[in-house]
């Protein structure tokens, strides 16, 4: 089941990022004038477009709930968007942010059991303690 609050705002910020990848590769491998770079460039228009409607207050939120369904989205929705002329490049690329996803998991779960440890050590220490007499 996909978290509370989806990845849609992150699925926005990821477009603008990955197609700026794709035309930045463009325009450094484009030898041609000036224009022709510019024109490389109109291509992020379609994305930066999109920003308008990113709920920036739900980012966090996303970030926070990603669950497995919804970091499969985002991985597939990565290498969709990624296009490289670099083949071999690009799938380092990918193999890199599927390995942050799990990472960011990793990450989580260390979180909640520190988190658990600070509980139970409070709790122990408010505990009364019961003097065993001689």
């Amino acid at each position: 089941m996909a978290g509370q609050f989806g990845v849609d705002n992150l699925i926005k910020i990821a477009d603008v990022l990955l197609e700026g990848a794709n035309v930045a590769e463009k325009m450094l491998k484009d030898e041609g004038n000036t224009m022709a770079k510019a024109a490389h460039a109109m291509l992020l228009f379609d994305e930066l477009m999109m920003l308008p409607s990113t709920d920036f207050t739900k980012l966090d939120d996303e970030i926070k709930e990603l669950d497995a369904e919804d970091k499969s989205k985002l991985e597939a929705h990565f290498k969709l968007k990624l296009n490289l002329a670099d083949d071999q490049v690009e799938q380092s690329v990918e193999r890199i942010f599927s390995m942050l996803l799990k990472v960011e998991g990793i990450v989580k779960e260390l979180v909640a059991l520190v988190a658990s440890f600070k509980e139970e050590s409070k709790e122990a220490k408010e505990a009364p303690t019961k003097e065993v007499e001689a």
